[in-house]
């Protein structure tokens, strides 16, 4: 007997079990995709907690920045009011010197009284005088938080080349601290010189560890200070110039502060910020001259010729002006440098801190001794502009 049927049967269950695996096969890679999709919607999760929370964390962050700001800018108001109510008193005190010693040359003969009247004068006139530097420094550590703050808050947007001339002269152990500082700028268009003006070549040691190619260490000229500088100012390269000494070190905002000026003031060819001491000087040590925590003194071509309003650390200037170039001066090199950068334009005050003194007072005071012999003949020089 024949049976026809059973061949074709077994071939239709032979296709329904090849169907019925390529199913479970199918099902289970289903299943092995759905394991790596829960594993990476696990991921996303995490991810999503974490950006939410650095976005919680940015936005206190910046709600603690911009009330930093609005305190900064209630406290300008403030602080100029205290200086215009310390300069009145200020006024009043030189009006009672004036009359005291009107009165000293009237008394003739008592000229006792008239003398301690004009002695307490002398003294309610520095007790004026102390109060208007105060208000003066609280005026400008308001200012330059606002302008501190306001720069945080804005990203450190690359622009001009800043070029860093740092002078240097057998002090390798002062030399990677003001390094560091430049090297933690937070703007990053930068190129620092190290003028090795040492016999030795311990800066080039003590900076070998480096590997920054923004940083280049010159051999330098070993006739001064500013032929140091002079070298350094031919091997920059950068559209700006900033200055920094071994003993210093500059503030992080410092590059950017400078960066955003410049780009946003076309007229500006020449500015100089605020210095910030890390050590005053002791009281007894008053004839060397006071040094504030903040120090900036307001632009002013007539108080320029007669006095520094600021060094070296603290001013940046265009690269390329024909007068930026050294004297060859044994102190006082920088006040010369800006009289003649402002000849014809004047500088600009930024409520920026530039750099810190890292010396000790007492290197300091010798530092100032030292520079007084110099300040007559700058005065001499530049009487007649």
């Amino acid at each position: 007997m024949r049976r026809l049927g059973r061949p074709w049967k077994t071939r239709r269950s032979k296709r329904r079990e090849e169907a019925l695996n390529a199913q479970i096969a199918a099902l289970a890679e289903a299943r092995d995709r759905l394991a790596v999709v829960e594993e990476r919607l696990d991921e996303l999760a995490r991810v999503r907690a974490i950006a939410e929370d650095g976005l919680a964390r940015a936005t206190n962050a910046q709600e603690i920045a911009e009330d930093g700001l609005a305190r900064a800018g209630r406290a300008e108001p403030l602080a100029e009011d205290g200086l215009a109510r310390a300069s009145h008193a200020q006024a009043a005190a030189d009006d009672a010197r004036a009359l005291a010693t009107t009165a000293v040359e009237r008394a003739g003969a008592a000229g006792d009284r008239g003398a301690e009247a004009r002695a307490v004068a002398d003294e309610a006139s520095e007790i004026a005088k102390f109060a208007v530097d105060t208000a003066r420094e609280a005026l400008l550590a308001a200012r330059v938080a606002a302008f501190t703050t306001w720069l945080e808050l804005r990203p450190p947007a690359f622009g001009p080349t800043v070029s860093v001339v740092l002078a240097t002269r057998d002090r390798p152990a002062c030399l990677p601290r003001a390094v560091a500082s430049v090297l933690e700028q937070r703007y990053g268009h930068w190129q620092l010189i190290v003028v090795d003006d040492g016999d030795t070549d311990a800066a080039s040691r003590a900076l070998g560890g480096i590997a920054d190619d923004r940083v280049t260490v010159v051999a330098g000229p070993r006739d001064g200070l500013s032929a140091a500088r002079n070298a350094g100012l031919d091997a920059a390269t950068g559209d700006l110039v900033c200055y920094l000494d071994d003993d210093n070190v500059m503030h992080p905002a410092w590059l950017q502060a400078v960066a955003h000026v410049f780009a946003a003031r076309d007229d500006v060819d020449v500015l100089y910020g605020v210095t910030l001491a890390e050590h005053r000087l002791p009281d007894d040590l008053s004839d060397a001259g006071w040094w504030p925590a903040f120090w900036q003194l307001p632009w002013s071509r007539e108080t320029l010729l007669e006095e520094n309003l600021t060094d070296a650390g603290a001013l940046a200037h265009r690269r390329g002006l024909a007068e930026a170039r050294f004297e060859p001066l044994e102190s006082g090199e920088d006040w010369d440098l800006l009289i003649r950068l402002t000849a014809e334009s004047p500088a600009l005050a930024v409520p920026a801190v530039s750099h810190a003194y890292a010396m000790e007072s007492e290197a300091r005071m010798s530092r100032a001794e030292r520079h007084r012999a110099v300040l007559e003949e700058i005065r001499r020089r530049h009487s007649s502009d």
